[in-house]
């Protein structure tokens, strides 16, 4: 549990009694880092957030740039640090697929790939060698499992980096304006889940990329599918055609218990 002690007594204090435990381990999971950037945010906020091309009106999963012509492109960054140190192969894989999902839910289809990357010394540490090799064949199996090329990245080798990986993941997409799709529901919406079959995997996923890394927790990183993803991409681009979507949220970290209330957070209904 990643609550600190501090947070139990808020959750508490806010619902008047003691939380059960499926409370406890979704708000663990909608207050962890990875989801809410409690201690990040305040850094985040100094980055600039305006520009000429910049559509910057709240609601959208990815960064969206028009680019004139009633075109736009969307980006969208974030880092699979602990699964990828933990088991590189699937953590990296997971950190595209996951990124991929937020081009693809502002309602236009991804194109690239990039990543940032970095290791210790590989040509003194075994394990860095051993994380960078199948940080980099996960990031690249995942994208061509998609047909989608990894076109740019960078990687660094330093002592400081040993027995833990960064691996940073973009991608960006490319759409009509007038197909762009937020991601707040309207009262009433139906709610569709799509995606692959759930298993245990990843389990606890967000509140694991929080944590100190201690100990190894392979059943926190999730198994990547790439061919289930491909089939959700197109599926869920014809539905847009079709103008079948009001709203559309990435399943991440937080499962199901992020997903709804962020995608209804402004209703006021729960």
């Amino acid at each position: 549990m990643s609550l600190e002690p501090q947070e139990l007594e808020d959750l508490k204090s806010k619902i008047g009694r003691e939380p059960t435990s499926t409370e406890l381990q979704i708000v663990a999971a909608e207050w962890s880092e990875h989801c809410s950037y409690k201690s990040s945010k305040k850094h985040l906020k100094m980055l600039p957030m305006t520009g000429p091309l910049v559509i910057s009106e709240k609601g959208y999963d990815s960064g969206v740039l028009d680019v004139g012509d009633g075109y736009v492109i969307t980006a969208h960054i974030e880092s699979h640090n602990h699964p990828s140190a933990v088991e590189p192969y699937g953590g990296a894989a997971t950190g595209v697929g996951g990124v991929i999902r937020d081009i693809l839910s502002a309602g236009t289809r991804p194109i690239a790939i990039f990543d940032g990357l970095r290791f210790g010394d590989i040509e003194k540490d075994q394990q860095a060698r051993w994380l960078f090799k199948n940080a980099v064949t996960g990031i690249a199996d995942y994208g061509n499992c998609l047909g989608i090329p990894t076109i740019g990245g960078e990687v660094e080798f330093d002592e400081c980096y040993s027995n833990y990986a960064l691996v940073d993941v973009a991608a960006i997409g490319f759409g009509k304006k007038e197909n762009l799709i937020k991601n707040h529901a309207n009262k009433g919406d139906l709610v569709v889940l799509m995606g692959g079959s759930t298993g245990r995997d990843g389990i606890g996923g967000s509140q694991f990329a929080s944590d100190s890394l201690e100990s190894e927790d392979r059943s926190a990183v999730q198994v990547p599918d790439p061919f289930i993803e491909k089939l959700v991409i197109e599926a869920i681009l014809e539905a847009r055609n079709h103008n079948l979507i009001n709203a559309l949220k990435d399943l991440g970290g937080g499962g199901l218990s992020c997903a709804v209330s962020e995608t209804a957070d402004t209703l006021g209904i729960g």
